[in-house]
């Protein structure tokens, strides 16, 4: 991170930047000179209390109750959030709610697996809160928008064919799933 983030005592940072904690609700130490600037934080972990003044409400969303978390995993939060923001963006057209990118959702969709061990239930790690985001990006995830990319991709034709076997855009949950 030394390179990505000013040291203490830089100049470089521009007024009004601001900082959105994910997977963690406090910053390090290391990084403490950034404090000021965390304004959000999205986490499955026990509150710390840090960050309190600028983290608020809507912008402190800290899925642990009764001694656990709430989620497997901080993707489900963010799929929340991405959801809520497309469910309310409609471009002032009438046309929300809109599709998540196919590269995000499958990101995701991995990363919530991923953490939930598959979603396994002997693994006592997904929640409904889990199940719910990853139901939503299948049903809510452009899938054409990476079979129609020119760029590079990790998935190989039969992959994707075998993810896709009825070439309609919507993706075979099972095959998804193992692929991923």
């Amino acid at each position: 991170t030394s390179h990505l983030l000013p040291p203490p005592s830089s100049s470089s940072i521009l007024p009004g930047t601001t900082l959105t904690l994910v997977d963690h609700n406090r910053i390090r130490s290391s990084l403490s000179h950034l404090s000021p600037m965390v304004t959000e934080i999205l986490d499955h972990h026990e509150d710390e209390r840090s960050h309190e003044e600028n983290a608020t409400g809507e912008k402190r969303i800290i899925a642990f109750e009764d001694g656990r978390a709430t989620v497997a995993s901080t993707c489900t939060l963010v799929s929340e959030k991405l959801f809520d923001i497309l469910d309310n963006d409609d471009h002032g057209n009438g046309n929300a709610p809109s599709m998540m990118d196919g590269s995000l959702g499958l990101v995701l969709l991995g990363v919530i697996l991923l953490d939930s061990v598959n979603m396994i239930p002997a693994a006592g790690k997904g929640t409904q809160r889990d199940d719910d985001a990853m139901t939503q990006l299948l049903q809510r995830t452009n899938w054409t928008s990476d079979k129609k990319s020119s760029t590079t991709t990790l998935l190989d034709t039969p992959t994707l064919e075998k993810i896709f076997p009825n070439n309609n855009g919507v993706p075979d949950r099972t095959s998804l799933f193992e692929v991923l």
